[in-house]
């Protein structure tokens, strides 16, 4: 069974088998498990480095890529765009603020300019 090892929490841990890895990369090309990924994008969202996190909304919270960071939705606004027919402003409960975000369009979960509310 092939392992990695997490440059954040130092355990040796296996890959796991099937649609997903386990880790991510850092842009340094380290491996990243899954926790630490979750752990890395709070401390960025507490810093206001949201830039550095990508989120998605799944209709019902906010998530990071592995969805080791859940964050609950207070509200939703819809509003249209010229290109995308539809978008929406999804404000919810980060790690120590309200934060919010703009979906666009109907066929993404892609949260794009998170910002604070």
């Amino acid at each position: 069974m092939d392992t990695f090892a997490c440059v954040d929490c130092r355990q040796l841990l296996p890959v796991t088998p099937g649609s997903t890895t386990g880790y991510g990369h850092d842009t340094d090309g380290h491996f990243v498990c899954f926790a630490c990924c979750g752990a890395r994008d709070e401390t960025a969202l507490r810093a206001g480095d949201f830039k550095g996190v990508v989120l998605y909304y799944n209709g019902k919270e906010v998530t990071n890529w592995p969805g080791t960071l859940r964050m609950p939705v207070l509200h939703v606004r819809e509003g249209r765009h010229n290109m995308a027919r539809v978008q929406r402003r999804i404000y919810f409960a980060g790690p120590n603020r309200r934060l919010a975000a703009t979906l666009y369009g109907d066929n993404t979960q892609l949260l794009c300019r998170v910002s604070l509310s």
